[in-house]
C-alpha cells in the first residue's frame, strides 16, 4: 500500500487520503503529474543548481542594487545602503554597482559617494568620475548583461578597514548636469572582503 500520493486538480494539488494498493492505478491525473514533472526536472535542476552558484559568495558582505522608475535617475533621488560590519580586523572593497543601456547620453558619470558610520560620523565623501563608454568610438565599457544593458563594477575603495562593529551608510547620488539622467537602470553597492 502507498499513502501520500500527489491528486492534481484544477491547479491544486491535494494528497489522496485512500491507500493504493499497486502502482496500476496511477495511470489517471497522478500519473500525469508524474510525467509532467519528469519534463520539467532539467530546468528545475538547472535552477536548483544556479541558486546555489549564486549563495557560495564568500566574499560578499553585502550586496543591494537601488532600481529607477523608467530607467531615470533624478537628481533629487539619493540611493541609500545599509550594512553591518561585525570583523573590524578584515579588510573590505566598496564597489559601485552601475546599470546603463547603450542609449546613455554622455561618455561619463559622476556621482556623489558618502559613507557614514552608525553615528552618522562621515568616513569618506568624495565625487567619483567613471567613465562608461569609449569617449571617441563609443564602445561600451562593462560587461554585456542583457541585450543593450551593460553592468559596471566600479571599485570605490580598495582594502579598507572599518574603525568599529556596527552599522554603516552609503549614499549614491548623481551629479551630472542634467536633472533627469536618461537610460540608467539601477546603481548599487557590494561590500567584499578583500583577499578571497
Amino acid at each position: 500500500m502507498f499513502y501520500g500520493i500527489l491528486k492534481m486538480s484544477k491547479n491544486r494539488i491535494s494528497l489522496l487520503r485512500k491507500p493504493i494498493r499497486s502502482l496500476r492505478t496511477l495511470r489517471g491525473k497522478p500519473y500525469r503529474f508524474y510525467t509532467q514533472l519528469l519534463a520539467h526536472l532539467p530546468s528545475l535542476l538547472f535552477g536548483i543548481l544556479f541558486a546555489t552558484l549564486v549563495a557560495c559568495d564568500p566574499a560578499r558582505v553585502y550586496e543591494t542594487n537601488t532600481d529607477f522608475d523608467n530607467a531615470m535617475w533624478l537628481a533629487g533621488d539619493t540611493a541609500k545602503f545599509e550594512f553591518a560590519i561585525e570583523d573590524t580586523a578584515a579588510t573590505y572593497n566598496v564597489i559601485l554597482n552601475v546599470r546603463n543601456s547603450l542609449d546613455f547620453e554622455t561618455a561619463r558619470l559622476f556621482v556623489n559617494y558618502s559613507l557614514r558610520d552608525s553615528t552618522t560620523t562621515p568616513l569618506r565623501k568624495r565625487l567619483i568620475e567613471q567613465n562608461l563608454f569609449d569617449i571617441r568610438t563609443r564602445a561600451p565599457f562593462g560587461e554585456s548583461g542583457l541585450g543593450d544593458i551593460y553592468e559596471h563594477r566600479i571599485l570605490i575603495e580598495p582594502k579598507i578597514k572599518f574603525p568599529t562593529k556596527g552599522k554603516y551608510n552609503v549614499k549614491i547620488s548623481q551629479m551630472m548636469r542634467t536633472d533627469t539622467l536618461r537610460e540608467v537602470l539601477s546603481v548599487g553597492i557590494r561590500v567584499e572582503r578583500s583577499g578571497l
